[in-house]
């Protein structure tokens, strides 16, 4: 529960900040982990349902922006880049609405 509301803040915020153009934010849920060696984006998996059969460590929140483009396809590449960042695996709890997309990133067990 507290990974969605961190999720939704973020978005909200990114959403209010920002005008034409995208943009993109992360922000740690557990303290207790360090950012990984950067991933390959390509390599990241995107869940909508947080059940994804496999053991993980939520890295933190992640979102995303895109005012001038409606392909999703745009949005799930920025989620990518941005969980990538920070060394995850994979984003779960995916939602996308609006001009504005955000999960949760992960590291597998």
């Amino acid at each position: 529960m507290r990974s969605l509301i961190a999720v939704l803040l973020a978005l909200i915020l990114v959403s209010a900040l920002t005008g034409c153009g995208s943009s993109a934010s992360m922000s740690r849920l557990n303290d207790g982990i360090t950012a990984g060696t950067p991933t390959d984006a390509t390599h990241i998996k995107v869940f909508a349902s947080r059940d994804i059969g496999r053991e993980y460590v939520e890295l933190g929140s992640v979102s995303v922006s895109v005012h001038d483009e409606l392909d999703g396809k745009v949005y799930i590449q920025r989620i990518k880049e941005e969980a990538a960042k920070i060394g995850a695996d994979a984003v779960v709890g995916y939602v996308q609405y609006g001009t504005s997309a955000a999960g949760v990133a992960v590291k597998f067990k």
